[in-house]
């Protein structure tokens, strides 16, 4: 997990398996999200679970708004 531009939070990912979506983005390494959850960000426990991520991607960045879905299995 990294700092981004903006007061975006930065998390680098294994990605597992993918459902849908490869011809628009056969690789996700990264997930971005806003650092405050007041504005739809995210925080996820780095290293506790593993989680099942669904949302759209917007200008080849893969999702991490509030809105998305986000469930530890």
């Amino acid at each position: 997990m990294s700092d981004g531009p903006f007061g975006t939070m930065r998390y680098t990912i294994k990605q597992m398996k993918m459902y849908r979506g490869f011809k628009k983005m056969p690789h996700v390494q990264y997930i971005y999200t806003e650092s405050s959850e007041s504005l739809c960000g995210v925080k996820l426990e780095v290293n506790k679970y593993q989680y099942l991520i669904t949302g759209e991607c917007q200008r080849q960045a893969a999702p991490g708004k509030g809105s998305d879905f986000y469930h530890p299995l």
